[in-house]
């Protein structure tokens, strides 16, 4: 059994999708451990590009994808993404534990309405209302993806969701039978699973692909301007303690050649100007604002390892560094990749030059 963690070590936006593609096969099972269907994790394949969501950046290479009980799935959302990958010629096996919580439209309206409102004292937000899930299960009005299969349960909660917790807030019927609409072609695409069930019969490589970065973590980000989620490999480490003997676990920690941020909340790096970014994903939107870049902090990236360390140093039997995005500077990176590797205490080194799909290389020492 081999096992691979990717892990950002930013505030997201570092290039997990790249890697985890890099690492995948045919024979490859991605696993989302955290976050949700806010991710957005480019790849840039053979012959196509996608921005996945909550699906696993391993599907271009024919990775099958679990979605564990420590995210948020959406269906619209979802059928989307894999209606986009199937014209694209891609049918990737899409496993979701039952227990995975379900965004529902009144989330997301919540999570722009309150964000809106927040002006400069927002949190910062994608608004697609992950955040407000979690909010929503950690009191009590618990919708997970095993309803989906049972309508008339479905539609009570969603009323009584509405009814207790979202008063005042009204969404169109026409909005409600779309989401409907969409649960029940979930049902139809994608296996619910129980995770016990689930890695019982799973061998094989098992990659799992973090969402957002360590310093956007709801224990060791800047609060209030964090996630409302564990972002380092805590799940991850949890899953496999569970289930496994650990055998073969390599961390894969990646960070872009200079430290990116959408969003608001503290970013105290100097400024810097970037060359060939015309293919960068991340657009200025509504809700994150425009992204700003800046020079990397050595003990910044260092207190982002320290802090996954935490969690992933009793099962690690290896530590590599990706640096992302080296052909967008202006000038060659100093410190070099080796000597920030060096400086974090890893032991191999990969640099990617562009989006893809060039092959990420080695960097020899």
């Amino acid at each position: 059994m081999k096992i691979d963690i990717v892990i950002g070590l930013g505030y997201g936006d570092e290039g997990k999708g790249r890697v985890v593609d890099h690492l995948s096969t045919s024979d490859s099972t991605v696993i989302r451990f955290n976050g949700g269907h806010q991710a957005g994790h480019t790849v840039h394949g053979e012959k196509h590009k996608h921005v996945f969501s909550s699906i696993g950046s391993g599907a271009l290479k024919e990775a099958d994808t679990y979605i564990s009980r420590f995210c948020t799935f959406y269906p619209p959302g979802f059928m989307n993404e894999l209606h986009a990958l199937q014209t694209a010629g891609y049918d990737p096996a899409v496993y979701v534990d039952s227990e995975a919580m379900v965004t529902i439209p009144y989330d997301i309206e919540f999570n722009k309405m309150t964000e809106g409102n927040m002006g400069k004292r927002a949190h910062g937000s994608v608004g697609v209302g992950f955040g407000k899930t979690l909010e929503r299960n950690e009191k009590h009005f618990k919708i997970f993806v095993r309803d989906l299969k049972y309508p008339n349960i479905l539609r009570e909660k969603l009323r009584i969701a509405e009814e207790l917790y979202y008063p005042l807030l009204k969404v169109t019927d026409e909005e409600m039978e779309d989401f409907m609409s969409a649960c029940a072609a979930c049902v139809s695409n994608i296996y619910i699973t129980d995770e016990r069930k689930f890695f019982a019969g799973r061998t094989g490589h098992l990659i799992f692909e973090g969402a957002q970065g360590v310093m956007l973590d709801m224990d060791y980000g800047f609060f209030p301007h964090v996630t409302r989620s564990h972002t380092t490999s805590r799940n991850a480490v949890e899953l496999i303690s569970k289930y496994y003997p650990v055998e073969d676990v390599s961390m894969h920690y990646v960070t872009r050649a200079y430290t990116t941020r959408h969003g608001n909340g503290p970013f105290n790096y100097t400024p810097i100007t970037l060359k060939n970014n015309e293919l960068e994903t991340n657009v200025p939107n509504e809700w994150q604002g425009s992204l700003r870049v800046g020079e990397l902090s050595l003990p910044d990236l260092q207190y982002a390892v320290d802090c996954d360390r935490r969690h992933s140093s009793g099962i690690s039997t290896c530590d590599n560094l990706y640096m992302t995005c080296l052909d967008q500077r202006t000038e060659d990176l100093i410190p070099s990749p080796l000597v920030i590797s060096k400086y974090l205490n890893m032991d191999e080194v990969y640099a990617s030059f562009s989006p893809g799909p060039d092959p990420i290389i080695k960097i020899k020492r």
